[in-house]
């Protein structure tokens, strides 16, 4: 599949540079980071939900790049935005990989203790996942 972006062909290229400088503390002015979408007829919306627990845990790759793949398209990056994907499960999202339950509701996620024992004893693992 391929994404039809209203991003300029050098635009990774700049972005890196920029964001690169700013994170070093060597950007001399502030970043602007600018998001226009065109309007879409509002039968067909092209915003998909951010709460990504909202396609549940059997959801499809590939579905879910269809949901997002038209508000990408709709949106122009202007000054030093580029395009995202931010998938919004919240800030525990960190805490299931050391072992804490998610549990992915309508419009939020919710994360339980999943460890009891001294944090020291505590691992992390990227591959850590529940069912929703």
């Amino acid at each position: 599949m391929s994404l039809k972006l209203h991003f300029p062909e050098d635009g990774w290229e700049v972005v890196s540079k920029t964001w690169s400088a700013w994170w070093a503390g060597e950007l001399e002015r502030a970043l602007v980071v600018l998001e226009c979408s065109e309007p879409q007829d509002k039968a067909t919306p092209h915003y998909a939900s951010t709460f990504l627990g909202n396609y549940g845990s059997k959801a499809q790759a590939d579905k879910l790049i269809e949901l997002f793949t038209p508000g990408l398209e709709a949106t122009h990056y202007l000054g030093d935005a580029f395009p995202r994907f931010w998938p919004n499960f919240g800030p525990g999202i960190v805490a299931t990989c050391a072992g804490a339950h998610l549990r992915a509701v309508e419009d939020t996620t919710w994360f339980s203790p999943g460890f009891a024992g001294e944090i020291a004893d505590l691992t992390i693992d990227s591959q850590a996942r529940d069912e929703w």
